[in-house]
């Protein structure tokens, strides 16, 4: 057997750690939350997942702050030409243990061959919503449209929902997506990312500090 074809194991401690990749085979679509390695802690797993060629790539809490948007989207256009890239990124008020602010965003790469003309869609929030949710969902949220070679429209949504220990952001979450999606009368969706659907219940030392008493 050659080595190329013997798991390493570094990418199975990251999977670990980090959750799996969901794969549709029919679909030929991946989506992963890379968190909390984030794009830098990833990037070599990532990249295979690019070299795959999957029509369709979501990654949810890549962890990119915007200063290095652009850069982080130059790097993959040069390696990868043949992917639109999109990157939405926001930071939080919150800061971790480091004393430094999380940074909230999503990618949606699409295959240029299969979706020759791509656009991105900025998606309205409510007026009563807070604003630190909202600067929130703006990098847990990107959607996309994209044009087919025999001119089918299709809209991509990539979501990195909150998790159950805030229950207010996902119930924004729910009702900015919601109500975009029911304002796409002819439009074909499709919907990847991590919905983060655990029972406040069911969450033990996970996305918050241990119990120390």
């Amino acid at each position: 057997m050659s080595n190329d074809k013997i798991p390493r194991t570094g990418w199975f401690v990251n999977l670990r750690i980090s959750g799996s990749i969901s794969t549709n085979k029919v679909e030929k679509a991946a989506s992963w939350n890379v968190g909390p390695h984030g794009y830098k802690g990833s990037k070599e797993e990532i990249h295979k997942i690019f070299e795959q060629g999957p029509l369709i790539i979501c990654l949810q809490d890549v962890r990119i702050p915007k200063r290095r948007e652009n850069s982080v989207k130059r790097e993959f256009q040069r390696v990868f030409p043949h992917y639109w890239i999109y990157i939405t990124t926001a930071q939080s008020p919150k800061k971790d243990c480091r004393d430094r602010p999380y940074v909230y965003s999503v990618l949606t790469a699409l295959h240029s061959a299969f979706f020759p003309k791509v656009t991105q869609i900025r998606c309205p929030h409510s007026k009563q919503m807070k604003p630190d949710i909202r600067r929130e969902i703006d990098g847990r949220l990107s959607i996309t449209q994209a044009q087919t070679p025999t001119g089918t429209t299709f809209q991509f949504i990539n979501i990195y929902q909150f998790t159950a220990g805030n229950p207010m952001g996902q119930t924004d979450m729910w009702t900015t997506t919601e109500n975009w999606i029911n304002k796409q009368k002819n439009n074909r969706i499709i919907m990847q990312g991590d919905l983060n659907c655990a029972h406040p219940c069911c969450r033990w030392d996970y996305a918050q500090p241990l119990n120390k008493d």
